[in-house]
């Protein structure tokens, strides 16, 4: 076994719960592709290495972490350096005028 899925780039967590890579396979029967996701941080108090960490994790057990939403570049910055594969950092604003 070369410890990656046949849809995957990222190596399988050998700690993963089963029950997870069975529930993240279900959705990607369903949609007929993996799941993707864009996470809008909203802790503050969460330090950047532990989302590095959280987002990894989640990519070994096959999700597909697009991106990360914040409204901190600074902590966009830190946060995708810290992963372990390429992430795309979107930056969020409070108003931008009468922009929706």
């Amino acid at each position: 076994s070369t410890g990656q899925t046949s849809n995957s780039v990222f190596p399988l967590n050998p700690h993963a719960s089963h029950q997870m890579a069975r529930d993240i396979q279900r959705i990607h029967d369903v949609l007929g592709e993996p799941l993707r996701l864009v996470l809008d941080l909203k802790s503050r108090r969460v330090p950047p290495r532990v989302w590095s960490r959280l987002i990894d994790n989640l990519r070994s057990r096959g999700l597909l972490i697009e991106g990360i939403g914040s409204f901190d570049m600074d902590e966009l910055r830190v946060i995708g350096k810290g992963c372990s594969y390429p992430l795309t950092p979107i930056l969020f604003f409070h108003s931008v005028g009468d922009l929706q």
